[in-house]
């Protein structure tokens, strides 16, 4: 099988699809403090899991790959937790953002009727994922 790599930018996943925002009360929250090291966690997650979808459908059909992207969804993007404004990389117009894990599985996976436009984004081969990284810094160093 021909070696598949692909480049992700990630500036925007991170801030749009990897980190749930939630509408709960600022008393709820447990810890807002996401450190460098934590976006480089999630990211290599991310990543990780993504060629494992790619790698599950291939060896075992949209069935496995689509129980493994609920699995995925569930700890990466915390829909149960709250509301999440995910920007899907390649999705426009009026089902750009997907807010529930129906709109985000379709984008993983696809064969959603009601997102004819899903193709299954981590069904495309990957074998190998890179992320470019900024870290916005404060001049004051804050």
């Amino acid at each position: 099988m021909q070696r598949m790599t692909r480049t992700l930018s990630v500036s925007a996943l991170i801030l749009c699809g990897l980190l749930p925002f939630t509408t709960q009360a600022a008393d709820l929250v447990v810890n807002n403090n996401i450190t460098h090291e934590d976006v480089l966690k999630a990211q290599q997650a991310w990543g990780e899991a993504l060629i494992k979808i790619s790698d599950t459908y291939q060896k075992q059909g949209i069935k496995a790959a689509t129980e493994l992207a609920n699995q995925v969804l569930d700890q990466a993007y915390g829909y149960q937790q709250g509301a999440v404004l995910f920007k899907p990389t390649l999705a426009s117009g009026k089902q750009t953002f997907r807010t529930d894990t129906e709109g985000a599985l379709s984008y993983f996976v696809g064969n959603n009727k009601s997102y004819p436009q899903d193709s299954g984004f981590a069904l495309k081969g990957w074998k190998e994922s890179v992320f470019h990284t900024q870290i916005p810094r404060s001049k004051s160093g804050d």
